[in-house]
């Protein structure tokens, strides 16, 4: 009935499926792929999660490879971040491609260690980073990095803070790696603060870093 309509347009919407309200051949695929296995268990998952991001390297930038992406209009933004992650020492993969999903491929292709997609909100007035939240499990890691990220940015750009929201858009449920995507408004402002953008990020990478080995 309506309850069950309502039910599957809100599965569908943190799904990042078209929300219909109809359980059509994608929303049965995702139902089963978010589905806990008979006899499994996620409990484990954070803790995996920190050990992959420890194991890449050192306490430090230096060595690791990150993946920068946006959807188009906004090739300064990853150029400045790539600019600032190389100084750290760390190797930098951008890419430009409005298709999320040959984002994801390319980043799982290229081994990176956490993807950082850089998205413009031309509407709104304000920040906030999304990080990967499905049915029945969310990235512990990747939310503790949109935490450090969503803590620098609003006050360095002169934002408003809409905080941090966990969503299973393409690109943050088909990235393998810790993955989060900073939605930014006020394209203008941006624009001018390209580099406050990139320092922000880098601090909040290093900080990130250093936690998984505490």
């Amino acid at each position: 009935g309506e309850q069950t309509e309502l039910a599957v347009r809100d599965f569908q919407h943190n799904a990042g499926l078209p929300a219909d309200g109809r359980c059509g051949h994608e929303t049965l695929v995702d139902l089963l792929r978010f589905s806990l296995r008979e006899g499994g268990t996620d409990l484990v998952s954070p803790l995996r999660e920190r050990l992959n991001v420890a194991s890449a390297g050192s306490r430090t930038l230096e060595g690791r490879r990150f993946a920068i992406g946006e959807e188009g209009g906004f090739g300064a933004g990853v150029a400045a971040v790539s600019r600032a992650l190389y100084a750290s020492g760390a190797f930098a993969l951008t890419l430009h491609d409005p298709d999320a999903s040959r984002q994801a491929s390319e980043a799982n292709g290229a081994g990176v260690d956490c993807f950082i997609g850089l998205r413009i909100v031309p509407d709104r007035s304000s920040c906030s980073t999304a990080y990967y939240k499905g049915f029945r499990y969310e990235s512990v890691t990747s939310r503790r990095l949109a935490e450090l990220v969503q803590y620098q940015l609003p006050k360095q750009l002169g934002l408003d803070d809409d905080g941090i929201c966990g969503l299973a858009l393409p690109i943050l449920r088909e990235t393998q790696m810790p993955a989060i995507e900073i939605q930014l408004g006020d394209p203008s402002r941006i624009v001018q603060r390209t580099l406050s953008l990139a320092t922000s990020i880098v601090v909040a990478l290093r900080t990130w870093v250093a936690e998984s080995f505490d």
